[in-house]
């Protein structure tokens, strides 16, 4: 047994003896020989440890004849709790069939480190003994909340924690967890806008067909507002329209139905949105002022042959089957406004696309033919008094 010291909190270790006989358990019997007394107590302050036990026991000793003597003591009414402070507690000697043969008053209290110091005065008689029992269970209780964590996300809305430990006191021999929860969260705002990527919307309903006859195109449109891009984040990905072909079941009227004026019938012939239609070469022969009027008073033009698919287009409409005689055919194109400067009736000027024979100079020869044999086709100027079949182009605009 050491030697303890009377102060102001006697939970300190320097402030309490400690009873660690192993005789002084509850536990430990004896044959009546064992004669150990407390008389030599003086109400210092003491706590049980060891083999001795943890606590006084609170219920009566099962026999006499333990804890070294012939009464053990106990403690009459159960242990103090660390808000209760310092407690008077009631201390029995069991001794014959009276578990209260002899008593004393004696003070308790319960200290944060769970377990229990006792001022303990001296027993009444002898042979009397305070008795060790074993761990006595303490119940958890929490520690206060640590400080909350740095936010999860370093943009927009995120979530930070604080923790607490069940250590105040812990829980021990037994005794309950602490009751709740360890760790709670709440909502923390950086203030910082993240960047937002851009997605698409669900495409929109397919257009109208472009055409009111024949097969067509129709389209469909989606955008980038779901969500749309914000603050620095990536457009969406990929087409933001797409199409497809449309039968609108209707068949579209020939160019000869477009245009009854002009024969014959057999000689139109239909390419992208034009109508092309060719004067018969031996009766509809005229010079080139005149041809260009014929066209023109029938809504159209003579052949505008801006490209190499119109040229390709035009020489298959008027292949030569048999004959080796070349056929010359008027189209929209003359120099007759300035010498050299060729221009398109339409009045937008030669292009990078043509198709002469000869590069060479020409003289009073200031309107364009169109020179078609079995094997090739080109351009050659000529006077444009000379009558010749010519060719005619209108728009096909049924759908327009």
């Amino acid at each position: 047994m050491g030697t303890g010291v009377t102060g102001q909190d006697p939970c300190m270790p320097s402030n309490y003896i400690e009873l660690n006989e192993p005789w002084r358990n509850v536990q430990q019997t004896n044959d009546g020989t064992q004669n150990m007394c407390d008389n030599g107590f003086a109400g210092e302050w003491y706590r049980f440890t060891g083999a001795a036990g943890e606590a006084m026991p609170t219920q009566a000793p099962p026999s006499v004849h333990r804890c070294g003597t012939d009464a053990p003591m106990w403690m009459n009414g159960q242990h103090p709790t660390l808000a209760d402070g310092e407690v008077s507690r009631q201390a029995c000697a069991f001794w014959g069939s009276n578990t209260c043969r002899w008593d004393t008053t004696i003070q308790v209290r319960a200290c944060s480190g769970g377990y229990f110091v006792y001022k303990l005065p001296a027993t009444p008689v002898c042979s009397l003994v305070y008795c060790g029992a074993g761990a006595m269970s303490v119940d958890g209780g929490w520690s206060d909340w640590g400080s909350w964590s740095a936010c999860s996300v370093t943009c927009g809305v995120g979530e930070q924690t604080r923790d607490r430990t069940c250590t105040n006191p812990a829980p021990a021999n037994g005794g309950a967890d602490c009751d709740g929860l360890a760790q709670e969260t709440q909502a923390c705002d950086t203030g910082v806008s993240c960047a937002v990527d851009g997605g698409w919307s669900d495409w929109g309903p397919w257009s109208d067909c472009s055409v009111t006859c024949g097969v067509g195109e129709q389209t469909r449109d989606r955008t980038c507002t779901n969500p749309a891009p914000a603050h620095g984040g990536a457009d969406c990905d990929g087409p933001d329209q797409e199409s497809q072909d449309c039968d609108t079941g209707v068949s579209c009227p020939d160019c000869s139905d477009l245009y009854p004026g002009l024969s014959p019938a057999r000689t139109f012939r239909r390419y992208q949105d034009h109508c092309f239609w060719a004067s018969a070469r031996i009766n509809g022969r005229l010079d080139y002022r005149a041809a260009r009027q014929e066209c023109e008073s029938n809504g159209g033009t003579l052949a505008l042959i801006k490209d190499p698919g119109v040229q390709e287009f035009i020489n298959n409409h008027l292949k030569n089957g048999r004959g080796k005689r070349p056929w010359k055919y008027w189209i929209g194109l003359d120099d007759m406004n300035t010498e050299g400067e060729f221009m398109w009736n339409d009045g937008t000027p030669l292009g990078s696309y043509r198709n002469f024979r000869s590069d060479s100079a020409h003289v009073d020869m200031d309107c364009v033919v169109l020179r078609r044999t079995r094997r090739q086709s080109h351009w050659d100027p000529m006077d444009c008094g000379v009558s010749l079949p010519f060719i005619c182009q209108f728009d096909y605009n049924v759908n327009q």
